[in-house]
């Protein structure tokens, strides 16, 4: 049976119904199911997403995080990437390049090992995507899928014009209202733990 995206809608609030001191958590992925990582924090007037991944069980679109059940693009202020894997990073160029017409105008925070060792695997991932679709055989004009992104889109996307920053293993790093710390026990050793926080309180994901 093909696989709905339609099947998982997280409830989107607007802006104007959020109340200031709460703090809002939206899955865009990864809320009971394991792979396409993308979760929205709201805090303060501030809005982050941490990790941008790809479903790795699925093709295309399906393959996505539900970015059109989320606050607009623009309305982003940080992205956190907290590994290299493909389910926590893989979806990166997409959105910064081809959701609402490349609105992101945020910044992108990774340590310097998950930034280097990401783009390899986004790299391959692309030429492997690109294998795959040419063995299906079918053209463009016949309904042939897509790749999610392009070897130039990517190039274009997030670690150039985004500003993709990395983060000293040993530091911790203030961003605006988000506190970034170090998750020895995480999947990798380039891996980050995610403290966010203002006000004396904070939101760690790990």
């Amino acid at each position: 049976m093909a696989y709905k995206r339609s099947h998982y809608h997280p409830t989107r609030l607007s802006s104007n119904e959020e109340d200031e001191d709460t703090v809002y958590f939206t899955p865009l992925g990864a809320a009971k199911e394991v792979g396409r990582s993308c979760l929205i924090l709201r805090y303060k007037g501030r809005t982050i997403m941490l990790d941008c991944g790809i479903h790795p069980g699925r093709t295309g679109d399906d393959a996505l995080p539900f970015f059109d059940s989320g606050p607009d693009a623009e309305e982003i202020d940080i992205i956190l990437i907290s590994h290299f894997h493909l389910d926590h990073a893989a979806s990166l160029p997409y959105f910064t390049e081809k959701v609402q017409g490349g609105a992101f105008k945020g910044r992108i925070f990774a340590t310097h090992p998950t930034k280097a060792i990401m783009r390899l695997m986004l790299q391959n991932h692309i030429r492997t995507d690109s294998v795959r679709l040419a063995a299906d055989g079918t053209s463009a004009d016949e309904g042939a899928e897509a790749p999610l992104y392009t070897e130039e889109e990517l190039q274009a996307g997030a670690p150039q014009d985004h500003g993709c920053s990395s983060i000293r293993i040993s530091n911790n790093k203030e961003l605006a209202v988000c506190c970034v710390k170090e998750h020895l026990k995480s999947p990798q050793p380039s891996s980050w733990a995610w403290a966010r926080g203002a006000s004396g309180r904070q939101v760690l994901v790990l």
